[in-house]
């Protein structure tokens, strides 16, 4: 192709995210091209790349997402840089990159994870709820508006985000879904790279539990998981951390849910926890969801809320099952997943793939096929600091 001078723009890197892992890929298809986000706050991740900050950075406001909401598309109006294209992975304001020293007419990829929920579905992320963020979203939802112009091509992670796409922003989006290590997480034997304590945790599980790992924010929907094991008697593992944990503690206790709460994990205790599972648990409104693919690359079915991106991941009946969790009888559901072929469960996965992935964005932006994925990872495989 023609264009010799490409850069990747991210909103903020963080050290786990499934927006990470995207970007990850968008880097192994692009290893020459500098990488420019707001604030990078995972300074070991993409040694190999060049990875340029925005002034925010620089100042308290990179501690508290929020606060520097206003000053965020601003910084992306005057990004310094000559290049020839740019592939944006956006879930806020990065789309709205403009770069000064470049051609105003350069083609712009844009990936989008989804339009910002904080300023058009606040319903599905309380972060944009407060009287603030109610005073602001009439003027942020313009400037969004605003921000999608130019010589662009949009794709959207899935078809649920896509018909958000077109219902913000009045923009018509292809679909490309997020790659999973569906492969490694076939191949690997993760009990070799457990800790003793980990195998110790492990074996004192029972042999039929559920599981369900992610950010324990108020939004992801853990409280229903919690209820899970309280009307269904099944015990749940629960990993990951968040400022919900101490509330789902309660919950728990309250109930009697037989909920074991493990705390963030490694990758070979997660992958673990994923393969031993009966059943994998997600019922947070997801606009995609790879953590429910990595169950079932593991062989473990999943149960989730029939809306959002688990219906583009899950086969009800073959893979999973959808359901709406609060009229459900949860424990028939239960019953049915661990019913189901483990082989058609993986299956499923590999068409989340990353080869996949690779093969479709390097047609999007008209690169050559990649001949074949990269032999090691940068970083973890971990996605349960998910957005």
């Amino acid at each position: 192709m023609g264009h010799i001078s490409p850069v990747i723009v991210h909103e903020w890197i963080e050290e786990t995210g499934g927006a990470e892992k995207v970007l990850e890929a968008f880097a192994g298809l692009l290893p020459d091209a500098e990488i420019t986000c707001l604030w990078n706050d995972a300074q070991t991740r993409f040694a190999s790349s060049t990875v340029r900050q925005s002034p925010l950075a620089y100042t308290p406001l990179r501690r508290t997402k929020m606060l520097s909401m206003p000053f965020q598309p601003l910084m992306w109006h005057w990004v310094p840089g000559r290049y020839d294209f740019a592939l944006i992975s956006t879930h806020l304001f990065a789309h709205h990159a403009r770069f000064f020293e470049s051609d105003p007419e350069m083609d712009k990829f844009i990936y989008v994870h989804t339009p910002a929920r904080y300023i058009w579905t606040p319903e599905l992320d309380p972060r944009g709820r407060g009287l603030a963020g109610a005073a602001a979203r009439p003027v942020l939802r313009r400037l969004d508006r605003l921000g999608i112009r130019g010589n662009r091509s949009v794709v959207a992670n899935s078809r649920f985000v896509a018909d958000r796409i077109r219902a913000t922003w009045g923009e018509e989006a292809r679909v490309i879904h997020p790659p999973a290590d569906v492969t490694k997480i076939v191949e690997t034997d993760w009990t070799a790279s457990l800790t003793t304590a980990e195998a110790e945790l492990l074996d004192g599980l029972p042999a039929v539990f559920a599981f369900s790992v992610g950010r324990l924010v108020g939004y992801k929907g853990f409280d229903i998981v919690v209820d899970f094991a309280s009307r269904t008697g099944v015990p749940v593992v629960l990993a990951g951390a968040g400022p919900a944990e101490n509330a789902l503690r309660a919950q728990a206790a309250r109930t009697g849910a037989p909920v074991t709460f493990v705390g963030r994990v490694s990758d070979a205790l997660m992958f673990e926890l994923y393969a031993r599972s009966t059943a994998f648990l997600n019922f947070s409104v997801e606009d995609f969801g790879i953590t429910t693919v990595e169950a079932l690359a593991s062989g473990t079915p999943a149960i989730a809320r029939n809306v959002g991106g688990a219906t583009e991941i899950i086969e009800d009946g073959v893979s999973g099952v959808l359901c709406d969790p609060a009229t459900a009888d949860l424990s028939a559901l239960f019953e049915r997943a661990a019913a189901l072929d483990r082989t058609a469960v993986v299956d499923r996965a590999r068409l989340f793939s990353a080869e996949r992935f690779d093969t479709e964005i390097s047609a999007w932006i008209g690169l050559d096929p990649p001949d074949s994925r990269r032999d090691t990872d940068p970083v973890p495989l971990s996605t349960t600091e998910e957005l």
